[in-house]
């Protein structure tokens, strides 16, 4: 039982140093967490729900410097499909957060409509028709961009992406296939995106955020903020790590938040070297452009299916 939850907190989290979580909370000490087993249980069962961390702590800064407007962009991309379902808490733990710290907000979206019917067998969701028009008038985005998603795999030969075998295996490539279409649809969104950055819009903060999850709390926009102004350039949640970095929200500089978007330009040749995971290739693309990451523990989310249930990977996130 000790060895199974030691790997799997080193798979979650390959950098845990459990010696450093226990020296950071004096009730664990008097709790006589003394080994790695105990704190690694510890970490699972209470600690990364309580938002605690494994890293040095670093002081939070929960105010804006000063009253003054700003300008955020929060990106959406791949395909609308679950977003009935998180509407709520995305308003309330993102988009009131945003405003509440002093944000004017433009919200761009990519999506795809289907010509036929959704399934995935990955998450075990059986064909069906999804509303996408529905959920794009939830959403009611600034900036909208669509496209048929079957024509576009059209255009992506996916054997391109398997020279080193697929990472997600025994579902006949789909899981990499959506992969693969949804750094395409973050292309897309991300070219509007530049585009009005080089033509003088200014974004002072840029957010990368899935449609289809739940987070834990609202988003401290100010620490979030402050973050960028000490030197990173970008902020990502410390969880689901999987031996990269976890691939499900960014928030960044313009100038990085670009490259992010642009993952999709990369994939073909870092398929040349390794499996196209994608915790994998996020850390492995922040590190070739020397982005400064901070990771921010307990912001946690879980991912919601089309019939409004947490994916069973996420069930016990929180």
């Amino acid at each position: 039982m000790s060895a199974k939850i030691i790997q799997k907190v080193m798979w979650e989290f390959p950098d845990f140093n459990w010696r450093q979580y226990v020296s950071n909370y004096p009730d664990l000490q008097a709790a006589k967490i003394d080994t790695e087993a105990k704190a690694c249980t510890h970490w699972m069962q209470h600690g990364l729900k309580a938002g605690r961390t494994f890293r040095i702590i670093t002081p939070t800064c929960d105010t804006m410097p000063d009253g003054q407007r700003r300008r955020a962009a929060v990106i959406f991309h791949g395909l609308l499909r679950s977003y009935n379902h998180t509407q709520s808490n995305l308003e309330s733990y993102v988009f009131k957060p945003l405003a509440a710290a002093g944000f004017d907000t433009s919200i761009y979206c990519h999506t795809f409509k289907l010509a036929g019917k959704y399934f995935n067998i990955r998450a075990r969701e059986s064909a069906r028709k999804l509303d996408i028009d529905h959920n794009i008038a939830l959403l009611n985005p600034t900036y909208l961009l669509t496209d048929i998603q079957e024509e576009v795999e059209k255009t992506i030969d996916i054997k391109k992406y398997l020279i080193k075998g697929d990472p997600w295996r025994m579902n006949k490539t789909q899981a990499l296939k959506f992969h693969i279409l949804s750094l395409w649809s973050r292309k897309r969104i991300s070219s509007l995106l530049q585009e009005h950055l080089h033509s003088g819009t200014e974004y002072d903060m840029i957010l990368f955020i899935r449609s289809d999850v739940k987070f834990n709390k609202p988003l401290n926009i100010p620490h979030l903020y402050n973050l960028l102004q000490t030197g990173l350039d970008c902020a990502l949640p410390d969880f689901q790590h999987f031996s990269g970095y976890n691939d499900g929200m960014l928030v960044g500089k313009p100038e990085i938040a670009l490259k992010y978007g642009f993952y999709f330009d990369e994939m073909e040749e870092l398929a040349k070297s390794v499996q196209c995971n994608s915790e994998t290739c996020n850390k492995l693309l922040l590190e070739k452009f020397n982005a400064k990451v901070h990771l921010v523990p307990g912001i946690l989310f879980k991912r919601i299916r089309t019939n409004g249930q947490p994916s069973e990977y996420d069930a016990k996130v929180f």
